[in-house]
């Protein structure tokens, strides 16, 4: 995940770092909202963790395969090739884990 972050992070325009940056920022949104649409298939990851008070309880979080397919489309230049939409419904439709 740090490469998602260091290239979200990248807002430097003169090296054209910020229109990376900004695609990838629009593929994560689009991922973001789309188990919040009504009737999605997609969900978030529900994990445990132990709270302040000691007390173990669900969240919810950001699915890891989004993030590795995210960071894979980084890698192989998918975002020089396609629009963030494009992208976030490849991830959406991959069944198989990203490598």
């Amino acid at each position: 995940m740090t490469d998602l972050i260091a290239v979200i992070a990248n807002k430097d325009r003169r090296r054209n770092g910020g229109l990376l940056s900004d695609k990838v920022t629009a593929a994560f949104t689009e991922l973001l909202q789309e188990p919040l649409r009504e009737h999605s298939p997609h969900q978030f990851e529900t994990i445990e963790v132990i709270g302040v008070d000691g007390e173990r309880r669900p969240i919810k979080i950001f699915p890891r395969a989004w993030i590795k397919r995210l960071e894979k489309a980084i890698a192989v230049g998918a975002f020089s090739r396609l629009a963030p939409s494009e992208i976030a419904q490849r991830i959406l439709s991959t069944e198989e884990p990203a490598t």
